[in-house]
């Protein structure tokens, strides 16, 4: 059973967070650039970036598996996206490192961004009394 305008309260959380994600990284970016290296700027954004790709997979993961349907097919759908993402992230994760493109520690910075971005979010929510998004 599906919530009418479930699709469109996740969509309205994914575009929020990823907003707040964006800003959160711009600012460390900012500080980065100001007060360390270009590359540690560079390193936030494309942990940022990774993070935000990651965190829109998921989203498309769980509503195609709340949709209607087979429950086997819906179990695979979420399996395979969800094996997928991690593979692809953890693919790009290594060729940035270990070609020394970003710096560990920065990319964390940006990374984690979207983790950030979600606490701010549940707790606009649950200020808004919003209990769905």
């Amino acid at each position: 059973m599906e919530m009418p305008g479930a699709e469109t309260s996740i969509s309205r959380i994914v575009i929020r967070v990823i907003a707040i994600a964006a800003a959160i990284a711009a600012a460390s970016a900012a500080v980065a650039l100001y007060a360390s290296t270009k590359k540690a700027a560079i390193s936030i954004g494309a942990g940022a970036a990774i993070g935000a790709a990651s965190f829109i997979a998921l989203a498309v993961a769980v509503s195609g598996a709340a949709r209607p349907g087979p429950a086997g097919m819906r179990a695979g759908l979420f399996t395979g996206i969800s094996i997928l993402k991690l593979a692809v992230v953890g693919a790009a994760l290594w060729w940035l490192i270990s070609r020394s493109i970003v710096e560990p520690v920065s990319f964390l910075v940006g990374f984690t961004a979207v983790v950030v971005a979600l606490v701010f979010e549940r707790l606009r929510a649950a200020r808004a009394g919003d209990r769905a998004g």
